[in-house]
């Protein structure tokens, strides 16, 4: 695992620059990523180039043993630009324009933007495409579209150019949005707006999920117009990336979509974005971070097999300070190709000063996290005289292998779903997620168009999916005939995939999938928690759940215990073909029921899991199990007795990593 860091030399001493290479390389650091944020020192007048800085930095760099990777710097325009034309300025939900002055302060899918960003781009790249001290190229920082969504007629526009691909009639948008033919706000596309949920409580539902579609597809157009720029210019041995922060950016983000595009995909984690997203009350900050690191990691690596992690470290906004030396090693054993960490030295002003580094400002003092991210670099360094090429991939991992379903726009349709007022996704994602890795599995993201195969996927999880159409009904049936194994979750097929009422006609299909009748939504009691009872222990529940009626012959695993609704069934599952499937209809408090009814599944069928508690996470990478510890509490791994510990004790202290060979 390459390791490198991120150096902003517009903020250093030219100076300085020799040192600072000189003193990456004997911390261990192979390559230095530069250009992010400068492309007003690249082009500092409208088509007036300057790179000699540039080539000053690469020689520097490359003097003192160091590999470049460059990055596209179109996330941060130049002063000149954006006061030459505001238009490319965006625009927040409430109508107000983003300062010039900001942070991410444009819409990059502007026409006008894109071409200025693809001339800096081409210039870079015919300039530095050749130059074999360049290994890689990143593409942006973090492709998104601002803080998420963007008002200014940039985007009405080109949400009306996207409707009409997408439907090509404006009598096809009606039906599909449920619009009456007499409307006259909607007699043409020219007439149609964003949606803005924040102004009317009436919004159209299928209008606004289809603007979230069109803003996916925005992002993953920002990514390819940097690619097409790049490519031609550019050896085929420079390989391109792009950092996604899938966690961060939620329910925007569909790495796939860049397939084509991008060689190895790049994730980021930001800790702010971490405790944000982080609903589970038994998690402490460090267990959020590595939950939601791992899960960014196995997202990334889904789309072509591997992945590299860019911005290891990230900002310290918490009282626990989390331990850097367990974060390298947690991205080793998760098969990063690469890391990169953010950032060298800390910087002295700009959006960067509140981020951990590897040395204080004046770059002659090495900070603690620094220390540790050297001293795991040396322990990762140190497996190479153990490492043995005629490793397998042991059967336990294998049968516990799982997949999940990734279609994000899931996670943005709940919130406007009066149906289901206080449900989320998102947490049911991280629920089944952490039993996943509490179980030793890993994990593939797989999107509604990729094939699902139960030999390579024993298990498939789809937290409620919502919207949901006749094909994923069919491509799931198959695979559970096929041997499968799938576990469905409470308010699945709510609403369709253009986000309106299901037809009852493929409602039957899905409901002959489950085994049952499902009637969706009750709330018993206002909410009061609801009691499940489950393999002799009672659960405590949310009381939004759904009312089964279950088929003869399938089986009943957990019960209601509630006054109101009596012992009706909870948890359900049934063998179709080969396979089974389950259908849980309650959203149980911490994870905990969901915990035992998923090593229940596993173990039911065939697989061997691990009993790991909560922020503990086992990997096997090159040969190698590797055990990190983010949990507060201390564990003892269970290591066979013939195996050889390399690194750290059985007994594993909060903060501890532990690496052994069998």
């Amino acid at each position: 695992m390459p390791s490198g860091v991120y150096y902003f030399p517009e903020q250093c001493p030219q100076k300085e620059w020799s040192r600072d290479f000189g003193r990456m390389a004997k911390m261990g650091f192979e390559f230095v990523n530069i250009g992010v944020f400068e492309w007003a020192e690249m082009e500092p007048q409208a088509d007036k180039f300057d790179f000699r800085w540039l080539d000053t930095c690469i020689r520097k760099a490359s003097e003192n043993g160091l590999k470049i990777i460059l990055t596209t710097p179109n996330a941060v325009p130049p002063a000149w630009l954006t006061k030459l034309h505001p238009e490319m300025l965006r625009v927040t939900e409430k109508g107000d324009t983003i300062s010039e002055e900001t942070f991410l302060q444009v819409n990059q899918t502007n026409e006008l933007f894109e071409n200025f960003a693809t001339r800096v781009i081409r210039e870079l790249a015919k300039k530095y495409g050749k130059d074999k001290r360049i290994i890689g190229w990143q593409i942006g920082n973090e492709p998104h579209i601002g803080s998420l969504f963007d008002y200014s007629e940039t985007s009405q526009k080109g949400f009306r150019k996207w409707l009409i691909r997408k439907y090509n009639k404006i009598s096809n948008l009606k039906s599909s949005w449920r619009i009456s033919n007499t409307d006259m706000a909607y007699s043409s596309f020219e007439k149609i707006r964003i949606p803005q949920p924040g102004f009317s409580y009436a919004v159209i539902m299928e209008a606004l999920l289809d603007f979230h579609r069109y803003t996916m597809d925005a992002i993953v157009s920002m990514v390819q117009y940097q690619s097409i720029a790049l490519k031609p210019n550019i050896n085929r041995s420079q390989w391109l990336t792009a950092n996604f922060a899938a966690i961060k950016y939620l329910p925007l983000i569909v790495p796939s979509k860049n397939s084509r595009d991008i060689d190895l995909f790049a994730h980021t984690t930001g800790l702010a974005d971490v405790e944000s997203s982080n609903s589970s009350k038994d998690m402490n900050p460090q267990g959020s971070k590595g939950l939601l690191f791992s899960l960014s990691s196995e997202l990334a690596k889904s789309v072509k097999g591997s992945s590299a992690i860019f911005e290891l470290q990230q900002k310290e906004e918490i009282a626990v300070r989390r331990s850097t030396k367990l974060e390298v090693w947690h991205a080793y054993s998760l098969g990063e190709k690469l890391a990169c960490t953010y950032l060298y030295r800390d910087l002295q002003e700009g959006t960067g000063i509140s981020f951990r580094s590897i040395t204080q400002s004046s770059a002659l003092a090495v900070t603690q996290d620094g220390s540790e991210y050297i001293q795991a670099m040396e322990e990762i360094k140190g497996l190479r005289k153990h490492y043995s090429k005629d490793f397998t991939i042991p059967s336990e991992i294998v049968s516990r292998k799982t997949a999940f379903l990734w279609k994000p726009e899931n996670f943005l349709n709940i919130p406007f779903n009066a149906l289901r007022v206080n449900t989320s996704v998102w947490q049911e994602y991280q629920v089944f997620y952490n039993v996943c890795k509490t179980a030793g599995a890993t994990v593939s993201f797989l999107t509604e168009n990729d094939d699902l195969n139960p030999n390579e996927f024993p298990f498939l999880i789809v937290p409620a999916c919502q919207l949901l159409d006749s094909s994923l009904i069919i491509g799931w049936t198959k695979y559970v005939r096929d041997g499968g194994n799938l576990v469905l979750s409470s308010g699945s097929g709510i609403r369709n995939d253009a986000g309106g009422i299901p037809e009852a006609r493929w409602i039957q299909k899905f409901q002959q999938l489950v085994g049952a009748e499902i009637r969706y939504s009750v709330e018993s009691h206002s909410g009061k928690l609801i009691k499940v009872f489950f393999s002799d222990s009672i659960y405590l529940c949310s009381d939004k759940i759904d009312t089964l009626l279950p088929n003869p012959g399938v089986k009943v695993l957990a019960e209601y215990q509630d006054s109101v609704l009596g012992k009706r069934p909870a948890i359900i599952t049934s063998k179709l073909g080969k396979g089974t499937v389950t259908y849980i209809a309650v959203t149980g408090i911490n994870g905990a029921l969901e915990k035992q009814i998923l090593r229940k599944i596993y173990i039911d069928n065939g697989a061997h899991i691990l009993k790991n508690p909560n922020n503990v996470f086992t990997e096997f990478r090159d040969g190698f199990w590797i055990t990190v510890n983010y949990s507060a509490k201390a564990f003892d791994v269970s290591v066979p007795s013939k195996s050889q510990i390399l690194l750290g004790t059985k007994r594993l202290l909060p903060g501890g990593v532990l690496v052994w060979k069998d």
